[in-house]
């Protein structure tokens, strides 16, 4: 089962540069003739200059970064104009080979980071909106495919559904932004924690049914706190798998593009049981997994109190739901 998963998400990332690819060289070449066979070689090369880049990956992977980045794309189209510079076409293909091979970036950044302006900024853009196996953006790009190969002069049904995928990465990318604020708000952070919200990498690893695409999963981290949990369309989200504070402060330690908070050998990890406004007051119920006695917890006066020390109507007002 495992090699499946594997096979599929190797296949959906390159059909997805490939698609682009193709309606890419399809749109630059302002629609195709009306002969099937004759497009045929122009939707090939639109999709192999696509997914070249990612050969670097398996034959030059010191060159990987570099393949990744504008640059390179402006380098080789500048090449390929010069090797064809005899052919009318030249300059042309030249602008086409730059466009196709830069517009390998954008997929990848949806997923994952890519070093766009390398080598003058290796920092890493990546907008971790979906996954290139999302049947939902991929769907729209296969008909579009279809479209050109079958009923070539139909530019605009190639337009309509490339504008679908489209639409649906600003859906996904709204949805994101409602999860962060719902965080941010549900619990109480302070200014420094970490926030990550990124696609549910399960989506690749078990069946699904479609609506499951839409999951995400987001972790957080602060000096006390670690969040981990998956949230759904429209930002809603159940309970988190996995919600802890810790007695003492610790600092956060940023690691490449991740970010987790260092923790001490002896260091007891509690398990938030709630959290709740009182009297204009923030404060967590929280115990340790073997111990009985629970602590509350005081953002505010960063203050811990023994559940059985606190006041009658703010013990109530905790425990009750």
């Amino acid at each position: 089962m495992v090699w499946v998963n594997n096979m599929y998400v190797l296949i959906s990332h390159v059909l997805t540069h490939a698609v682009l690819g193709s309606i890419l060289a399809y749109l630059l070449n302002n629609g195709f003739q009306n002969k099937r066979m004759q497009n045929f070689p122009m939707l090939i090369y639109g999709a192999m200059i696509a997914i070249s880049p990612d050969f670097f990956k398996y034959f030059l992977s010191s060159l990987i970064s570099l393949s990744h980045s504008i640059l390179f794309s402006l380098f080789l189209g500048l090449v390929f104009a010069m090797i064809t510079r005899k052919k009318t076409f030249s300059k042309q293909f030249g602008i086409a080979v730059a466009i196709i091979w830069g517009a390998h970036l954008v997929p990848d950044s949806l997923e994952h980071g890519v070093p766009f302006f390398y080598p003058f900024h290796d920092a890493e853009i990546s907008f971790d909106v979906l996954l290139l196996g999302d049947p939902w953006f991929l769907f729209p790009l296969v008909i579009s495919l279809g479209t050109m190969f079958f009923q070539p002069t139909q530019k605009r049904v190639v337009s309509v559904f490339l504008t679908l995928a489209i639409v649906y990465l600003g859906v996904r990318e709204v949805d994101k932004q409602m999860l962060l604020y719902q965080i941010k708000n549900q619990f109480n952070l302070t200014p420094e924690a970490s926030i990550e919200v990124i696609p549910s990498a399960e989506n690749l690893i078990r069946p699904l049914f479609p609506l499951d695409w839409f999951e995400w999963k987001y972790s957080v981290y602060s000096e006390q706190r670690v969040i981990i949990g998956q949230a759904f369309l429209l930002g809603r989200f159940p309970p988190p798998q996995l919600n802890a504070i810790y007695l003492s402060k610790n600092p956060l330690i940023k690691h490449d593009s991740f970010t987790y908070r260092s923790t001490q050998k002896e260091e007891r990890q509690h398990k938030v049981l709630v959290e709740k406004e009182f009297q204009g007051k923030h404060y967590i119920a929280a115990k340790h997994e073997d111990k009985t006695t629970i602590f509350v917890f005081s953002p505010a006066d960063n203050t811990w109190y023994e559940m059985d020390k606190v006041e009658g109507d703010m013990l109530k007002y905790l425990i009750t739901k």
